[in-house]
């Protein structure tokens, strides 16, 4: 008994010392992040980090949250971290940053594999941040925009890409992890969303459009928004969306299909030195809208919209394609990535020369459509 007594002493004693949370702050002792812009001053030759953090003083129920914009300078990232305690009383706190944006200069001069590697070693940032890139300005630019609904603009920005996936599939939400991954293992090149500022009614104002093509880790060109939804259905990160469609071919378009499913099955074979990539799409989905001379009568007016809706498809996934591979010479579409699963020894043997050899793959793209609705009209 004696002993039995000892035992349920010493486990005891620990639970109750050891009990709570050993790094406990409170938020008091925390300057909570929303987002991060990451800038350089070629002058100076420093990162220039810009933080959007929750102004808890001038936040209350009425009001709603309000932010604050703090800088820092250093000739690291870790380095411009610190030297923000300079300007605020409370240290930075990253769990809940929702957004990393990355001026495109910087992408494009310096690289991001750097700075991915910060974030992805430091334990405080969550690994599902989302990642951005701008076009034709700084970054730290975007916190300075005035939000249409006045709302923290980093939680804006992660709520348009979260609402784009499921309305116009022309974005894709890249979290740091997946960037992080993607750039590591170097097999299939990065897409990046594009965040742009637009004036409207004397206010700047941020828009999450098109995508950032790279090379390895560095920024190489851009993809418009009306090329982006075709891209999509080439590395299968296409959920929802609608597209318009020219079907009689008149020069303007008189059908629009929402997307209820899709999916693209990718398959590469490899024969007397030439790689051949098969994309096969699988598209189902309702007509919301059409012009009068559209007929839906019948099986065989069905049949002939999606005759047409094929054909629109599988021209400008091609045309996607084309840029991928003569304009910018960069595999976004995976085929490495497809060559490496199927036949690693095979790839092994193909990737010192796959720079030479990507721009003569033949990709092959084949769009069967299925309209499972027409409206309650007809």
């Amino acid at each position: 008994m004696k002993k039995i007594l000892s035992v349920f002493i010493i486990v005891l004693i620990p639970c109750i010392l050891l009990t709570g949370c050993w790094s406990y702050e409170g938020l008091n002792e925390m300057t909570i992040v929303t987002g991060v812009a990451v800038d350089y001053d070629e002058v100076e030759k420093q990162y220039n980090l810009t933080f959007e953090i929750i102004d808890t003083i001038n936040s209350s129920k009425q009001t709603g949250v309000s932010t604050a914009v703090v800088e820092s300078k250093g000739t690291t990232v870790f380095t411009a971290i610190r030297k923000v305690k300079r300007k605020l009383p409370s240290k930075l706190y990253f769990g809940n940053a929702k957004v990393l944006i990355i001026c495109g200069h910087v992408a494009k001069e310096k690289g991001i594999k750097e700075l991915m590697d910060f974030f992805a070693r430091d334990h405080e940032p969550r690994e599902t941040f989302l990642v951005f890139v701008t076009k034709d300005f700084e970054a730290k630019d975007v916190f300075q925009a005035k939000e249409i609904t006045g709302k923290v603009i980093s939680h804006v920005i992660t709520e348009i890409v979260q609402e784009d996936t499921h309305r116009s599939n022309a974005l894709i939400g890249m979290k740091e992890y997946e960037v992080h991954n993607q750039l590591q293992r170097n097999k299939q090149s990065l897409l990046l969303p594009v965040i742009q500022l637009k004036e409207e009614n004397k206010k700047k104002i941020t828009i999450v459009e098109g995508l950032a093509i790279f090379k390895k880790d560095k920024l190489i060109g851009y993809i418009t928004g009306d090329e982006a939804k075709y891209v999509m259905f080439t590395i299968d990160r296409v959920i929802k969306g609608t597209l318009a469609f020219d079907i009689n071919q008149n020069g303007k378009d008189d059908v629009s299909f929402e997307i209820m499913d899709s999916s693209t099955k990718r398959n590469v074979e490899y024969k007397n030195g030439k790689a051949t990539y098969f994309l096969d799409i699988l598209l189902e989905g309702t007509i919301v809208e059409k012009q009068e001379d559209i007929v839906v009568a019948t099986p065989k007016d069905i049949l002939k919209i999606e005759s047409a809706i094929n054909e629109s498809i599988n021209k400008k996934v091609t045309n996607a394609v084309e840029i991928s591979q003569q304009k910018y010479n960069s595999d976004y579409i995976g085929v490495a990535k497809s060559i490496y699963f199927k036949d690693y020894k095979l790839w092994k043997t193909l990737e010192p020369q796959w720079d030479t050899l990507y721009p003569q793959c033949d990709v092959q793209v084949n769009c069967r459509s299925r309209i499972l609705s027409t409206g309650l009209v007809e």
